[in-house]
């Protein structure tokens, strides 16, 4: 529906708005330093992108206005978040300077068009 597509466009609009400039490369390949970190990327092969999302940010910025529960179980169901093997939204990531964190990890099919 029409909220589901809004929240979607959401979350897709902040990582294509801040990919580059706010998402370290969780390699340590680009030495560039990340002001006001969003969260990492990392490459799963292919050409594929993966963004980690610590909470914190997912739920104050990513979700602004929205409820990030439910935005998680949205994406889940359209396949561009990646759930922990028990089924739960956010998975424990070991991420540079962090440390283990709990983080949402959205794959980069959520740029693929939408499908109503």
């Amino acid at each position: 529906g029409h909220v589901d597509r809004a929240a979607t466009e959401q979350v897709a609009e902040f990582i294509s708005k801040h990919g580059n400039s706010r998402f370290q490369p969780i390699d340590g390949s680009d030495n560039t330093v990340i002001h006001n970190r969003a969260g990492f990327k990392r490459d799963v092969g292919l050409g594929a992108t993966e963004y980690l999302i610590p909470a914190a940010t997912w739920r104050n910025e990513v979700c602004l206005g929205l409820n990030p529960k439910t935005v998680a179980g949205l994406l889940i169901s359209k396949g561009y978040l990646v759930p922990d093997s028990a089924g739960k939204a956010s998975r424990s990531e070991t991420l540079p300077g962090l440390g283990k964190t709990r983080c949402y990890i959205i794959t980069e099919a959520i740029f693929g068009g939408d499908d109503v």
